[in-house]
């Protein structure tokens, strides 16, 4: 794997014809909005360009995709436009797993692969890498490698490199939000990019059932260590009950940090279309690595969010794996903070 600066990752994407964008399974805001963001910026040069994951677009992220150009996997229909293409440019995650039903046909293509991400530790599974751990988002990363190459206002790409921005920094709120991530927002805005529009599409259009399913979720929260950790579950009795989608979830995790006194914050959810365990962390005040948490299960992400895919797994076995983890964490004095 070759590290590469953004005048050779310019230059790659010039010198290739068929190019095929692809994000990680159960893609979040930074994944939608980079892909699309990079997609319109590719359109908007002339590629023949396609954006192909191996999930559906969470409901709440599908106002971005103006033209559903969004390509859910399949091997009938997609296995001829992967192996044809000439690069494959893999956005927002550095671990061939996270691409779950592709990551076989992608490894196997004959295409050049690039990987732009952000996140610590990349595994070498492509042939170039442009990256920055310390930036806030992939998002970002996209905004630096095409902004001095568009040339007119382009509404699409600012809204979704806007979203993917506001969403992997928690609306700005994440350590890592400096000036310079003000800076960009302020050439998305200036580029047509809506922020009222992108915070109501994104946070705001919650359906009836997913309402409900909150409400059940916070009539059950539990708290450990002095109420420093709260946990919500979803159930399969709860999706079954409510009629919720799990994509109508996934902000449900940033209501545990909501409670006073609050520092580490874990959804662990049911996922019915996949008979398996997700897991996300949300943590705030330095009171330990959420990735610490992640990592446990095989999974990833940054200080203050991260998250998981368990399997075989029941959701009480999550939670105590999860709890004798946190043990070992306080015993081994890996908290910031004193936690009896």
């Amino acid at each position: 794997m070759t590290e590469i600066n953004k005048n050779e990752c310019i230059k790659l994407i010039n010198n290739s014809k068929r190019i095929i964008i692809t994000t990680h399974t159960n893609p979040d805001g930074d994944a939608i909005g980079s892909t699309l963001g990079l997609l319109y910026y590719l359109k908007a040069i002339g590629k023949s360009s396609f954006i192909i994951n191996d999930s559906i677009t969470p409901s709440n992220l599908e106002f971005l995709d103006i033209n559903q150009e969004i390509r859910t996997f399949s091997y009938d229909d997609d296995n001829s436009l992967i192996n044809n293409a000439d690069l494959i440019i893999i956005l927002d995650l550095n671990n061939p797993k996270r691409l779950r039903t592709m990551q076989d046909i992608v490894i196997n293509s004959n295409a050049k692969k690039l990987m732009i991400d952000h996140h610590l530790l990349p595994v070498d599974f492509v042939d170039y890498y442009y990256g920055d751990t310390l930036a806030t988002s992939t998002g970002e990363l996209i905004w630096n490698l095409i902004s001095t190459h568009i040339k007119l206002q382009n509404i699409p790409l600012a809204n979704a490199l806007y979203t993917a921005i506001m969403t992997d920094t928690g609306s700005f709120r994440f350590e890592r939000t400096n000036s310079n991530t003000h800076k960009i927002i302020a050439n998305l805005i200036d580029l047509g990019a809506s922020p009222n529009y992108c915070y109501e599409m994104v946070y705001n259009q919650l359906s009836e059932a997913s309402i409900k399913m909150l409400g059940e979720a916070l009539s059950g929260l539990q708290f450990f260590f002095e109420n420093q950790l709260c946990i919500m579950e979803l159930t399969k009795e709860m999706f079954e009950k409510t009629g919720a989608k799990t994509d109508e979830t996934d902000s449900f995790v940033e209501k545990t940090l909501s409670v006073k006194g609050v520092k580490l914050g874990i959804l662990i959810s049911y996922m019915p279309d996949r008979e398996e365990i997700r897991v996300s962390a949300r943590s705030k005040d330095g009171f330990i690595n959420a990735k610490d948490i992640a990592s446990v299960f095989g999974g990833g992400g940054h200080i203050h969010a991260a998250g998981a895919r368990i399997f075989n797994s029941t959701l009480n076995e999550a939670k105590k794996i999860i709890l004798q983890e946190l043990n070992r964490l306080i015993i081994e004095n890996k908290f910031y903070n004193n936690v009896k």
